[in-house]
């Protein structure tokens, strides 16, 4: 009856560990599992607008340019004193391209931002997504009861769920070509 009393009791207080690690597993959990939805949504959100960006260039680049393109070569010449059938003096020429190309880099630069918010929130989904998967094995390798978990296999698991992200989002700004991150 003792030794029945005592794996009764063995029995319980294993089942009761199982449960507190669980338990304070379930909170980190539902945060990856959180993070990585608000991350799909913010990357889809950045793609949307990417590509609401480029489509509004492309209206306003075959609608707008060729007249604002003529417009700022002949304002630009009678500004000068340039017969406006004379050809392009250097001083002309040189204000028209700054005219035409300072837009353009300002476009395109703000496509480079856009696409760079849809590259670092796709990329700290997969994480998020990659942290709750490796927690879920967790929790069933804990509540597998004939599969015993070692220590090793929990410092696996543990290291995986603490690890720093993979730098598959690099950052790839000037600043990181000017100062590269030491290690």
């Amino acid at each position: 009856a003792r030794a029945l009393l005592e794996e009764h009791e063995d029995r319980m207080s294993s089942i009761e560990t199982r449960f507190n690690e669980r338990l304070a597993i379930e909170g980190p959990l539902e945060y990856w599992k959180k993070r990585s939805g608000r991350a799909k949504c913010m990357a889809g959100l950045s793609g949307a607008f990417f590509f609401l960006l480029i489509f509004g260039y492309l209206i306003i680049a075959f609608n707008y340019a060729p007249a604002f393109l003529g417009g700022v070569i002949v304002a630009i010449r009678e500004a000068v004193g340039v017969d406006v059938e004379a050809e392009l003096t250097s001083p002309v020429l040189l204000l028209s391209i700054g005219l035409i190309t300072t837009p353009s880099v300002m476009a395109f630069w703000s496509l480079l931002l856009v696409s760079r918010m849809f590259r670092e929130n796709f990329h700290l989904a997969n994480d998020a997504h990659h942290r709750h998967m490796i927690i879920s094995t967790y929790l069933s390798m804990l509540d597998d009861s004939s599969n015993a978990m070692t220590t090793e296999d929990r410092a696996y698991a543990l290291q995986a769920i603490f690890s720093v992200p993979s730098e598959a989002a690099a950052d790839d700004a000037i600043t990181s070509l000017v100062f590269p991150r030491p290690g």
